[in-house]
């Protein structure tokens, strides 16, 4: 049984494919996830650059009112709250901060 969507060969593959071919084969993954939910996307969001690239390619992919980005004061710290939220209002997707007692960088999927 595999780990992930990919095996090592497959990332290697992947990370000498041309940017463009790179990008389609990130959407086309963010639409495949989508299929299997209920037509909208809740990540969970720092604020950070991974969260952020994260964000905007389901943001591309899927349309701003599809996306939610889930902040979690647990997992930020106190000081890019703030950044988290400024960026959620520049991308223009749904934000909404969820407090998790006991929670420790586990993701949203364990609220769920």
């Amino acid at each position: 049984m595999k780990d992930s969507l990919y095996e090592k060969r497959d990332l290697l593959r992947f990370i000498n494919e041309p940017l463009p071919m790179q990008y389609q084969r990130i959407m086309a993954k963010i639409m495949e996830a989508i299929a299997w939910s209920m037509g909208d996307m809740a990540i969970t969001f720092s604020g950070g650059k991974d969260s952020t690239v994260v964000a905007t390619l389901c943001k591309e992919a899927l349309g701003k009112e599809h996306v939610i980005g889930v902040m979690m004061p647990n997992d930020i710290r106190v000081d890019n709250m703030d950044d988290a939220k400024r960026i959620c209002d520049f991308l223009q997707i749904k934000n909404l901060t969820m407090s998790a007692p006991g929670h420790k960088g586990e993701g949203l999927s364990t609220l769920i």
